[in-house]
């Protein structure tokens, strides 16, 4: 079973792109035996529960309204390779993401993690929800298959707040600094959106080396 780690956070946008290219590159190689494992992180911890304006939010991190619409057009731009449509003008709030990454921990207890990710993503980026609320949040749960009387009933507690908090610790005192980070076997780390292709090589290297064949996958590359 070849393991992945993916730590990300679904106010981010590079993340949710480099979910769509890990999804091709799994469903090009869908005869592998792959397990993913969804990890939490924070890109915007100083964003108190509520949330915040979100314009008013990345002037003060961009600086300019230019630098804001240059960083939205790259995005888009890569989006589009990946099947997405970022809708930015839908979205007027930057959530806190604690308890959506409650919800995802959830999910991954039912083997929904991964149509969890998704439908957090797209209610973020191209529906504009704020998912930092909890009746989206239980609502997108019903989306995926979920209970969504018990998710409500699990984000009017504690649940599950301090494990993933730890996570964004841990995030941290391992070294993740940008995201998304992918984590292959336990040792590998790469940093940032991978390519589908490239992807697809790591996978294909990882999975002969199980076989006890190392090297195999960069040969067959040249």
């Amino acid at each position: 079973m070849l393991e992945i780690a993916f730590i990300s956070d679904f106010v981010c946008p590079w993340c949710y792109i480099g979910k769509r290219n890990l999804d091709m590159a799994l469903a090009e190689r869908s005869e592998y035996a792959i397990s993913v494992l969804w990890l939490p992180y924070q890109l915007a911890p100083d964003v108190p529960v509520g949330g915040v304006d979100r314009m008013e939010y990345l002037r003060s991190k961009l600086g300019s309204d230019q630098q804001l619409a240059a960083h939205q057009d790259a995005v888009r731009e890569h989006g589009q390779a990946a099947g997405i449509d970022f809708r930015f003008d839908r979205i007027q709030r930057i959530p806190n993401t604690l308890d959506a990454h409650r919800l995802l921990r959830w999910a991954q207890e039912h083997d929904l993690a991964a149509d969890m990710a998704q439908r957090l993503f797209e209610a973020y980026f191209e529906e504009g929800l704020d998912i930092g609320e909890h009746e989206v949040l239980a609502n997108l749960a019903e989306d995926v298959g979920l209970s969504g009387e018990d998710v409500r009933s699990l984000l009017a507690t504690d649940t599950d707040l301090e494990p993933v908090r730890a996570g964004f610790n841990n995030a941290r005192e391992i070294g993740v600094r940008g995201i998304p980070t992918l984590i292959f076997q336990g040792k590998w780390v790469a940093t940032g959106v991978q390519s589908t292709e490239a992807l697809i090589g790591v996978l294909d290297q990882l999975e002969a080396e199980s076989a006890g064949v190392p090297g195999e996958a960069a040969n067959d590359e040249n």
